[in-house]
């Protein structure tokens, strides 16, 4: 799946870690079905990559979680608290996965804009 990214996206030279910790974030959405969980900026590049291959994508997730977990994109809210980005890394590591924290760091006013579907309807969220 890492071998089309966006065009114009900007990656770090790591990418297979940075891959590695947007894995490890569906992994927790799969283990933690119904919690709002949130990837970091960093990480949010990973999900969007991933998702970009939707029958890969689709696959993957029907095997880890059983489900499409939806993407909910949301910029009119802003970003998420520090809080809820450390509600996510412990999720990700209770799931079995390490958190390489050089991924998951805050940003000043917010962290992220996208979630996981934490049990709401898609076209409601």
């Amino acid at each position: 799946m890492a071998t089309h990214l966006p065009h114009g996206a900007s990656y770090p030279s790591d990418i297979w870690s940075f891959l590695d910790q947007a894995l490890a974030y569906y992994g927790a959405v799969a283990v933690h079905a119904g919690d709002p969980l949130m990837p970091s900026e960093a990480v949010d590049r990973g999900v969007h990559a991933i998702l970009l291959h939707t029958r890969e994508s689709r696959d993957l997730f029907d095997r880890i979680a059983g489900r499409f977990p939806h993407h909910n994109p949301h910029p009119e809210r802003g970003g998420r608290p520090a809080a809820s980005l450390a509600e996510t890394k412990a999720a990700i590591r209770d799931a079995g996965y390490v958190v390489q924290d050089k991924f998951w760091a805050t940003v000043e006013g917010g962290v992220s804009q996208c979630d996981s579907d934490d049990g709401r309807p898609y076209a409601t969220a």
